[in-house]
């Protein structure tokens, strides 16, 4: 893995831009977000809390346009303020033992 700003970052999953809320649990809270993009490898989404690298959480979905209701478990790879933002962090996790049907169904949305 790549420190944050020493290298770019090379995606090897096409990603669509979504907007979504979601529901982030991790063993201390539960907090809203909304999806800023998606790929069959992970999620970057908008939160009001910063989360540390290495956090396991679960993100759910409410369901979105042809994608079912789901949680899907996620370890944050990185948390940083949003650009032009001094109180919203743009989050990105990459999905862990998701379950194959329903990364098949992000994977859909993104060929649509």
């Amino acid at each position: 893995m790549n420190e944050m700003g020493n290298a770019k970052e090379k995606r090897l999953h096409s990603r669509v831009v979504l907007k979504q809320k979601i529901s982030t649990a991790s063993e201390k809270q539960l907090l809203l977000g909304e999806v800023y993009d998606i790929s069959t490898e992970g999620i970057s989404f908008l939160s009001d809390e910063d989360f540390s690298p290495g956090t396991k959480i679960y993100v759910l979905f409410p369901g979105i346009g042809g994608i079912r209701e789901n949680e899907v478990a996620a370890e944050v790879i990185r948390s940083k303020l949003k650009s032009g933002s001094s109180d919203r962090y743009k989050v990105a996790a990459m999905f862990l033992n998701a379950d194959p049907c329903y990364l098949e169904d992000i994977a859909s949305l993104i060929n649509q």
